[in-house]
């Protein structure tokens, strides 16, 4: 079935994480089982709304909804604001209130300009903030980082900067920022979930324990918490526990059908097959129709030798979504073992298609045509097989076997030979050639055969018998 490919899928995750921070919205709960996925970050920072020579350094607060930032041109500027008719307190709380309604470039010159009236620590942070908002993460880091000059303890500059470089993908110094922006209390829920992620994500999964259970203790509501929490749970072993999660957060929104499929995911990993599935048709109920969900429901099938109901899965799952070569070569292999052998062609041939270079493709293609009975067709996809993989050895003893259920033996010993040269200690090849050449009475050849296969299998009593029988002759 289906490798997990769990690289790749961190690797995608992070990237839809940066594009969520680009835009500015928040982010729904994916409907698959997470790998390695950094938490969430509902929005980049919001502003500090407190202005002037009495700023206070609260913490951050929950992020607010806001628009999308603007897309104008740069030779579309506006009118600078006028500095000379405001105080310094006036352009600050200008610059704010144009954030809120989500124009940042008229909020970031303000904010400039109030900064030329006298260098504070929050007018930085909002010139950081702004331009986090405009995606120019290097301003943004030279700003934060001016914030922090002009006031080292200031935490929400050091969350910010932490955030920033988590989405620029760099994890040490994010950790050491979101660390920092801590300090000996610890009582922030979600800076706590972010450096945990990050620890999760450098593999280091007691300190991710530690630092999540604590955010799940401060925000008990936070179903992001709770989801990676139970990730990491799953990752240390820590599967009862995991479960525990999965279910709770299922019994807090049952009609929700991501909450379904995580929970589905993590019974499979637990060996709870039926309940697994249970599951993942459940969330189908409830909505959930994407290409993961269907394959994996075709892979737990499979697994309980229910090729048929496997092979109905994956083919809704290629209708679900962009189809690869991965996907239709699952759903041939899958109509073969359930004798479903004109569906395994066309998968198979599609699969072809999409990666001409698929050495699998065409063997399974040949399995296909085989089981349909239409040899020539059969041998030459095993050929084709061999033409784009010379090594690929199941190709070599498909077509081996095949020759020897057609009793052309000659033929047969030439192919299980190919396949012997890829692996000489190929025990299907040893015994298929054996058995060619005992066929053709060609005893001594046979008998070498059935040699190297007892000296591979000592316990093998047929290998054994053949060869003795040889030896009588």
């Amino acid at each position: 079935m289906k490798p997990a490919g769990k690289n790749l899928v961190t690797i995608a995750l992070l990237l839809a994480l940066l594009a969520l921070l680009s835009a500015c919205t928040v982010a729904q709960p994916r409907e698959a089982v997470p790998a390695a996925e950094p938490a969430r970050i509902e929005d980049p920072p919001e502003p500090d709304q407190n202005g002037g020579e009495a700023a206070q350094d609260a913490q951050q607060q929950d992020p607010v909804a806001q628009s999308e930032p603007e897309t104008a041109p740069e030779d579309e500027k506006p009118e600078p604001p006028p500095e000379g008719a405001l105080t310094k307190k006036e352009l600050f709380d200008k610059g704010n209130k144009l954030f809120t309604q989500g124009k940042y470039r008229d909020a970031l010159r303000y904010f400039q300009a109030s900064s030329k009236k006298g260098e504070e620590a929050p007018i930085f942070y909002n010139i950081g903030t702004a331009y986090f908002r405009l995606n120019k993460y290097d301003k943004a880091e030279q700003a934060y980082k001016k914030a922090l000059e002009l006031k080292p303890d200031y935490r929400l500059a050091m969350q910010s900067l932490g955030k920033l470089y988590l989405v620029s993908g760099k994890d040490k110094l994010a950790l050491e920022q979101l660390l920092a922006s801590l300090g000996d209390v610890r009582e922030n829920a979600e800076v706590l979930l972010l450096v945990g992620t990050l620890y999760e994500k450098m593999g280091d999964l007691t300190a991710a324990t530690a630092s999540l259970e604590k955010a799940a203790r401060l925000a008990p509501g936070s179903t992001d918490t709770r989801l990676t929490l139970a990730r990491v749970y799953l990752a240390s072993g820590q599967k009862k526990k995991a479960l525990q999660v999965f279910r709770e957060l299922v019994s807090r929104s049952p009609t929700d059908p991501g909450m379904r499929v995580y929970l589905a995911g993590a019974l499979h990993g637990s060996g709870k097959t039926d309940e697994a599935i249970d599951e993942y048709e459940m969330a189908l109920k409830l909505g959930s129709t994407t290409p993961e969900t269907y394959n994996r429901l075709g892979s737990l099938y499979c697994a309980k030798g229910m090729h048929r109901s496997g092979a109905r899965y994956f083919r809704k799952g290629i209708d679900a979504g962009d189809s690869t070569a991965s996907d239709y070569l699952n759903l041939a292999a899958t109509c073969l073992a359930a004798g479903m052998y004109p569906e395994a062609t066309e998968a198979a041939r599609l699969a072809a298609r999409l990666d001409p270079k698929s050495a699998r493709a065409h063997r399974l293609r040949g399995d296909a045509l085989a089981g349909r009975g239409e040899h020539a067709g059969a041998l030459a996809a095993y050929a084709r097989a061999l033409e784009t993989d010379s090594s690929y050895l199941a190709a070599a003893v498909a077509a081996g076997r095949l020759e020897y259920k057609r009793k052309n033996y000659e033929k047969a010993i030439k192919w299980y030979e190919k396949a012997l040269e890829t692996d000489s200690e190929n025990t299907g090849s040893l015994r298929g050639a054996g058995n060619a050449a005992y066929s053709l009475r060609q005893y001594k050849k046979a008998g070498g055969y059935y040699r190297r296969l007892a000296q591979l299998l000592p316990g093998d009593s047929s290998a054994r018998n053949f060869l003795r029988h040889i030896l009588e002759l």
